[in-house]
């Protein structure tokens, strides 16, 4: 594996073997996760606090899927000892739906376990998709908003077709804050 010079924020970039080829991995410091944890907080994003801890304590690898992402490395994370979570960034504030996702079949297809969330994000519901990857080995979080919250069950379910996949579902709902129901496909 290829080593580059570390880049300005101080992680590593690492250019993995030929049967990974798009593939690149950014590896962060405990330094660098305490620092990400101070700034998600101050900016508000609490609700990655979870994330970054999992990944500073080694229990998960983390894989941010966002519209430009076409180079799921599912034969990195099966040969991977550590379970993954796989975010799907769907919410912010121009969501399409899976359809502008070329990797979203892929991640669902490979997840053991889905969480499509619809409303606010709270801590609890990361650290469960954190929990659910452990249980199960990989989950897959889609963050979305309510309109396209049901696109991305019914394309969830049929992602992972021919598999029954536990699937936890958030809906926003008004006033009450959110309900959280399992949906079973």
């Amino acid at each position: 594996m290829k080593t580059q010079s570390p880049n300005r924020q101080g992680a590593t970039l690492k250019r993995p073997a030929a049967d990974d080829a798009d593939l690149f991995r950014v590896s962060l410091t405990p330094g660098r996760i305490a620092e990400a944890i101070a700034r998600v907080e101050m900016a508000g994003e609490r609700h990655w606090i979870p994330l970054l801890r999992a990944l500073g304590q080694r229990r998960i690898v983390l894989i941010v899927i966002n519209r430009t992402s076409d180079a799921l490395p599912i034969r990195w994370l099966k040969r991977h000892p550590l379970p993954a979570l796989i975010l799907v960034t769907d919410d912010d504030f121009r969501s399409s739906g899976p359809t502008a996702f070329p990797d979203a079949r892929k991640a669902l297809r490979y997840a053991a376990t889905h969480l499509i969330h619809g409303a606010r994000a709270e801590i609890e519901h990361y650290e469960g998709a954190i929990l659910a990857a452990e249980a199960k080995g990989s989950c897959c979080l889609v963050e979305t908003d309510a309109a396209h919250l049901d696109e991305w069950i019914a394309f969830a379910a049929l992602a992972a077709r021919p598999r029954r996949v536990p699937t936890l579902v958030v809906r926003p709902t008004e006033g009450a804050g959110p309900i959280v129901r399992e949906a079973v496909h």
